[in-house]
């Protein structure tokens, strides 16, 4: 592909947009990413309004909206790569205390799970809706289907719920359990 000249117009440009994606990518993504999403941006910006008709161009440049969207596009991209490579690393390497962690975190998990449950029986003696509720849905029950069986509306069903982990919540914060 045959590349115009650059007219330093253009360059001038070409070289404040640059420093106004460092400056708004900055503000976004951690400072060692900065470069690398700032050089995408750019590079998408130029070699896409070199396919841009040149009639659509005002003086060949391409407008400033779409030049930010495109930051913003590639700022997203950014961290949807990072949550996708994240969920991948936590499936091959579960994060697991009690297995990974060192003894006095192995300690703090057995009292939380105590704690818990503790809770759980305090919650299944004292209001055996809540415990049948809670219970079906850890159980992978469809909450409409649960309202259905209930002969309750869903939104009566999530209030129910709401209501239930707030008691479950009270009942662990009486245990010295932070939520």
């Amino acid at each position: 592909m045959d590349r115009a000249p650059i007219s330093s117009a253009a360059e001038d440009w070409s070289q404040r947009l640059r420093e106004r994606f460092v400056e708004i990518a900055a503000r976004r993504v951690p400072a060692a990413e900065v470069e690398d999403v700032v050089q995408e941006a750019m590079t998408t910006v130029l070699c896409r309004a070199q396919q841009i008709e040149s009639a659509r161009l005002v003086e060949g440049l391409p407008p400033m909206a779409w030049c930010f969207q495109v930051l913003r596009n590639t700022i997203g991209n950014f961290y949807q790569r990072h949550a996708r490579a994240r969920q991948e690393s936590e499936l091959v390497e579960p994060t697991s205390l009690a297995a990974e962690g060192t003894p006095a975190e192995a300690l703090e998990q057995k009292e939380l799970l105590q704690h818990l449950s503790a809770a759980l029986q305090e919650l299944r003696a004292g209001d055996s809706q809540c415990w049948g509720f809670l219970s079906r849905l850890a159980d992978g029950e469809k909450p409409r289907r649960l309202a259905e069986a209930a002969g309750l509306s869903e939104t009566v069903l999530y209030r129910r719920l709401y209501r239930c982990r707030q008691k479950f919540r009270r009942l662990l914060l009486e245990r010295g359990v932070r939520v």
